[in-house]
């Protein structure tokens, strides 16, 4: 890493900092124009620094992705309530949104974490919690590190599953979103639902 880079990132504040994690970095003067490779910002740091500059910025992405939406009426609510804990990941994760009959939002889970093209989903997991939060309906997302929106066999697949696993307890499947970066794809909006 340019030594100039790594010594102006380590004397920057939070907000500085946060910032770098989208990826780009400018300074007033141009110094810092182009990309920054944040994770290699945090090779540079001691352990215990780097454990907090991640903490902290994993806070910042969830506080995003939960100060607007309160209720789920379209894919764009979906995607804005979970895209600040699902971009930017190196693997695959699963989330399950839970509503209630007026769709406001119950809670969110990650149900499950794998590797870089595939998650492994359990049906009765999600089946748990949405009957555990009392859900009348649900949502489920989940990302492709690749970039690709295109859903792949086996989405299609679990999603049938986890309809007709719905279906049985009167739990409405409202949704299935794949997350990008800076994308989506809704399993509803293109009548997969």
């Amino acid at each position: 890493m340019n030594t100039y880079i790594e010594n102006t990132v380590r004397f920057m504040g939070v907000r500085e900092l946060i910032s770098q994690a989208g990826g780009t970095c400018e300074d007033n003067s141009g110094m810092l124009s182009g990309m920054f490779n944040f994770e290699d910002f945090l090779d540079t740091l001691p352990k215990k620094k780097r454990a907090e500059a991640v903490a902290l910025v994993e806070l910042y992405k969830r506080s995003l992705s939960n100060s607007e939406v309160k209720s789920v009426r379209e894919s764009t609510d979906i995607y804005r309530l979970l895209t600040g804990v699902m971009t930017g990941l190196a693997c695959e994760e699963f989330w399950l949104i839970t509503m209630n009959q007026a769709a406001k939002v119950i809670s969110r889970r990650r149900i499950s974490v794998g590797g870089i093209d595939q998650t492994t989903v359990d049906v009765r997991q999600i089946m748990k919690y949405a009957i555990r939060d009392n859900a009348t309906q649900i949502a489920v997302s989940h990302n492709h590190p690749s970039g690709n929106l295109k859903p792949s066999n086996e989405d299609i697949a679990v999603t049938n599953r986890i309809k007709k696993a719905a279906e049985l307890l009167c739990i409405r499947l409202v949704d299935h979103v794949i997350v990008t970066n800076g994308n989506f794809y809704s399993f509803h909006d293109h009548g997969l639902l």
